[in-house]
């Protein structure tokens, strides 16, 4: 009986293990292809359907001053979340490229990782001091209390 318990414990592990996707840059959902009113790709559902649409909201309105983009992911695998930022900035081809104003900000949930991309025509406004910040004292009480949702969303805030 403890054998067959263990082997189904292996097993269902085995099988969430399995289920989990390792994003890649290419396969992100680029929400910028489905219209310049979607700022949130969130495919692993960290944010509800209302919070998403706050966000995209209140990124719409200064989307004249900043091109920003919150991306939330479950897992990157292995790689590194500063060049993976960076690479998807550049892949999906965020801001503007003569004011070179895009910012994205990527969550990494599996590495606990919170990643700023500025464009330098966005970093005369929202410089390294600025985005560790909000970091600090916006993002993370809630990211500590487990609440992603209200972290995320008051990070945006403190952006916009």
């Amino acid at each position: 009986m403890k054998r067959t318990c263990l082997l189904l414990l292996l097993l269902v592990q085995c099988v969430w293990a399995m289920s989990q996707t390792a994003w890649i840059v290419e396969t992100v959902p680029n929400t910028r292809l489905q219209g310049n009113d979607i700022h949130v790709s969130d495919p692993d559902g960290f944010l509800s359907d209302s919070a998403e649409m706050r966000i995209n909201t209140a990124l719409c309105a200064i989307r004249d001053k900043a091109d920003v983009f919150l991306v939330t992911l479950a897992s990157i695998g292995d790689a590194e979340s500063k060049p993976f930022a960076t690479e998807l900035f550049n892949y999906w081809g965020i801001g503007d490229a003569e004011a070179d104003n895009g910012v994205l900000l990527l969550f990494v949930e599996d590495q606990h990782s919170l990643e700023f991309e500025t464009g330098y025509g966005a970093e005369e406004t929202l410089t390294d001091a600025k985005c560790q910040q909000i970091f600090t004292h916006t993002i993370v009480p809630y990211f500590r209390a487990g609440d992603y949702e209200v972290g995320l969303c008051s990070g945006v805030a403190d952006i916009v």
